[in-house]
């Protein structure tokens, strides 16, 4: 799921387009996911800058390039937290192997 940086509502990400550039997303989502109904919902395509996953989405980390953090590319990890001064850097958590 993803939520819009620039609101509150909350949607699905249904693919990305453009090499990633863009994302299309549907919903908004009710606060009940049993309560959903698709017909009353929309489908849009944002730049996926302008979008922002949940914290407990799973990712997989890729293009890191310090030497100390290369090893957790192609690793999947849990977003935890976001921070910074626009909360554009994520806190990303990673089981022990």
């Amino acid at each position: 799921q993803v939520y819009l940086s620039t609101g509150s509502d909350v949607f699905q990400a249904l693919r990305y387009e453009s090499d990633g550039e863009r994302i299309v997303l549907q919903g908004p989502l009710p606060e009940h996911l049993d309560e959903r109904n698709v017909d009353k919902e929309k489908t849009l395509t944002i730049d996926s800058k302008d979008a922002r996953s949940l914290k407990g989405t799973p990712v997989v980390c890729h293009s890191l390039q310090l030497r100390s953090m290369v090893h957790l590319n192609g690793k999947i990890g849990e977003i935890r937290a976001y921070f910074g001064e626009d909360e554009s850097i994520c806190l990303v958590h990673f089981e022990e192997e």
